[in-house]
């Protein structure tokens, strides 16, 4: 007889407390469906762990990557959404025939799928149910050739792999356009987290993804997300370099007294991100003070420019961005150099880029921040020698 999803529900409820998935896979003998019902849930457990590991800082642990075939993924993904919002939402996936390869995390490429499928299918207006479209593109589809809306900027040429997340809802209107890979901004209430998206967003940042949202009120979205096909190397831009020779490989840790006698200010709207980019800065022997209020890093540098060595600075902030911040900083006397970390440096021109003295892409390691300060603070010693 044929064991009904449901079925297994009930089988895992009424056996999960006394031991975890992998205990209970004994006991299903030639039960084959329940055996892949565990496998799910194994893969939603090992998300929720993962997930709940990077909350912390947002800015992703290294996370080990391979090679994977895309259109693999995006079935379990599929099967992570559940029988029941699949049914009521007439949740379909087309894939082509052919392989399409993909380098990445397992875990993080289904975050970003099952958080964009959940969303589109909370898309409907009330009384209007959405349906959800999950597509793969066949292999050599071209992304969109504007900037994406949150990851980074696909170089042309780049090898991608490329899926799309269709409903038919309500829309997204222009001012939730504008926000919504912003921190804590939901359109849910309270029963929204305003997580979602920028782990989304932090996710293809990582590795370096990138997302074109497409929309029309009343007719539904679009969200079409490239992946590299192979590992690529992470986006650093030292904007007050002029030459742009190849840096040198740099070890994980920086050296503990790289900046012995520094002292930095460390600003960042989410507390854990300016708090471990302040851990980076004194794990190479600097003093840092992490930050999270813009108008009050002003204040503190207006009183003693002098008492700070460099500011570290975050791009969009709640009333003060980071340009606001730089351009002041110019101001002081003397001036106090700063060097961005943003998750989105796609956005800056290259006039935009002169505010600052160095900009780095989120996630960043201990060791680019460290040396991209003391490169920083080399600089500035240079074009203004003491006394």
């Amino acid at each position: 007889m044929e064991t009904s999803r449901r079925q297994i529900v009930a089988y895992v409820t009424v056996r999960f407390s006394g031991g975890s998935s992998e205990s209970l896979e004994p006991d299903c003998g030639d039960q084959d469906e329940i055996a892949e019902g565990l496998g799910t849930i194994r893969t939603a457990i090992d998300m929720a762990r993962d997930l709940t590991a990077g909350l912390g800082s947002l800015m992703r642990p290294e996370m080990p990557r391979s090679q994977h075939d895309l259109r693999d993924l995006l079935r379990v993904a599929l099967d992570l959404l559940g029988t029941l919002r699949i049914a009521r939402h007439d949740v379909c996936l087309g894939l082509p025939e052919a392989a399409l390869p993909i380098w990445a995390n397992p875990t993080e490429l289904l975050q970003v799928v099952v958080n964009l499928a959940i969303n589109a299918c909370d898309s409907g207006a009330e009384g209007d149910v959405a349906t959800v479209t999950i597509r793969a593109m066949p292999a050599g589809t071209p992304p969109p050739s504007r900037l994406p809306d949150a990851g980074e900027r696909v170089p042309e040429g780049s090898p991608v792999s490329i899926f799309t997340v269709a409903d038919t809802g309500a829309g997204i209107a222009p001012e939730v356009l504008a926000r919504m890979f912003q921190r804590n901004f939901t359109t849910k209430g309270q029963a929204g987290t305003g997580l979602g998206l920028l782990i989304v967003s932090s996710i293809l940042q990582g590795n370096s993804a990138a997302l074109w949202v497409d929309t029309v009120p009343g007719k539904g979205s679009t969200m079409t997300v490239a992946w590299p096909c192979r590992a690529v190397a992470p986006w650093l831009a030292p904007a007050a370099t002029p030459s742009q020779a190849k840096r040198p490989t740099l070890p994980a840790r920086p050296d503990p007294d790289l900046l012995r006698g520094v002292r930095a200010l460390v600003v960042d709207d989410l507390p854990d991100v300016s708090r471990v980019l302040a851990e980076m800065l004194e794990s190479a022997g600097a003093t840092a003070f992490p930050e999270t209020d813009p108008h009050l890093v002003k204040q503190v540098l207006s009183e003693a420019p002098r008492d700070w060595s460099v500011l570290v600075t975050d791009l969009h902030m709640p009333g003060c961005d980071g340009h606001a911040l730089a351009r002041f900083a110019m101001t002081l006397s003397p001036p106090v150099p700063v060097v961005l970390v943003t998750a989105r440096p796609d956005t800056l021109g290259d006039f935009s880029l002169r505010d600052f003295a160095a900009v780095l892409s989120k996630p960043v390691g201990a060791a680019d921040l460290a040396h991209a300060v003391r490169a920083t603070l080399d600089a500035r010693k240079t074009a203004v020698p003491d006394g």
